[in-house]
């Protein structure tokens, strides 16, 4: 029997410790499917699920060989996945006001191929879990280099809804509404 006192933190221990008696694919979505809570459920994405952004390589984000640092990645990945919320009319603040926080709780970085001072690179961020309280984004670097496109990393961020008291809530449908919605603007070059 759980305890009365979070009864949350005993349900996700369990599915912690128990993920051999729930179902799941051992591989990432592919693109174009979109997974909903934890479970083996999927439908196709909408393809309105994915933003563009792009980001100029600074000085400041490469070490002394002109070599983008590693952990650059993961601030590309939060501005593409801020951008996905911009752009779909939602910022951080707001959903601060409403008392919702998204942190992260887990990130993956896969590095393919450097990347190099100034080069323009493109952050494909893609919706693609939304459960009761978490939130997966999908991240994909890409450079144009001489008309053909290079896979520079992958990655994903797993996001978790909490309110004011740091505790997990259920994400509520006013925010699934914008996650999925289609964007209202296109993005800016960041650099």
């Amino acid at each position: 029997m759980l305890p009365r006192w979070r009864p949350w933190f005993w349900a996700w221990r369990w599915a912690e410790t128990h993920e051999e008696l729930a179902p799941r694919s051992n591989c990432l979505p592919e693109p174009g499917q979109c997974h909903y809570g934890a479970g083996p459920v999927t439908r196709e994405l909408p393809q309105h699920c994915l933003t563009r952004s792009k980001v100029r390589c600074r000085f400041c984000d490469t070490d002394q060989m002109g070599v983008v640092h590693h952990q650059n990645f993961i601030a590309y990945f939060e501005l593409a996945r801020i951008e996905y919320l911009r752009n779909r009319g939602l910022n951080y603040s707001s959903w601060f006001a409403l008392g919702i926080h998204l942190p992260v709780i887990e990130v993956n970085v896969r590095y393919r191929k450097a990347a190099y001072l100034d080069d323009l690179l493109t952050v494909e961020s893609r919706l693609t879990q939304l459960g009761r309280v978490k939130v997966r984004f999908d991240y994909r670097v890409f450079r144009d280099a001489g008309g053909k496109t290079e896979l520079i990393a992958e990655g994903h961020t797993l996001l978790a809804c909490v309110g004011n008291d740091h505790l997990p809530m259920r994400i509520p449908r006013e925010a699934e509404v914008v996650l999925l919605s289609k964007e209202l603007r296109s993005s800016e070059i960041h650099s």
